[in-house]
């Protein structure tokens, strides 16, 4: 992939839904209904620096995540591009929902 964050945005590549998800009650419910957040793993992190207040150096703003990070996002939030029949979307720090810990 030749295409990187500028930034304050994350490149993400989106999950595929399998489709249903099953509750702990046993019922299997379509994932299209279940809530309006998206799946994605995070590729590239675009990072904002700061200049200190003296002007002698500089430090990096704190990003939401790291890269590898499997994150939930607001569906219809952020900018699509495909690239090698997959589909990436860039997304702003703040359009992170949730970083999910136990992912496959």
């Amino acid at each position: 992939m030749n295409i990187h964050a500028v930034p304050g945005l994350i490149l993400v590549e989106e999950q595929k839904n399998s489709g249903t998800k099953e509750l702990k009650s046993g019922i299997a419910i379509p994932e299209s209904i279940e809530g309006q957040q998206r799946k994605a793993k995070v590729v590239s992190i675009g990072y904002f620096t700061k200049i200190s207040q003296d002007g002698r150096g500089f430090s990096y703003e704190p990003t939401p995540c790291k890269l590898n990070d499997m994150i939930l996002f607001k569906d219809g939030t952020g900018w699509t591009h495909k690239e090698d029949n997959k589909e990436y979307r860039f997304l702003r720090y703040d359009d992170v929902l949730a970083i999910l810990e136990d992912h496959e």
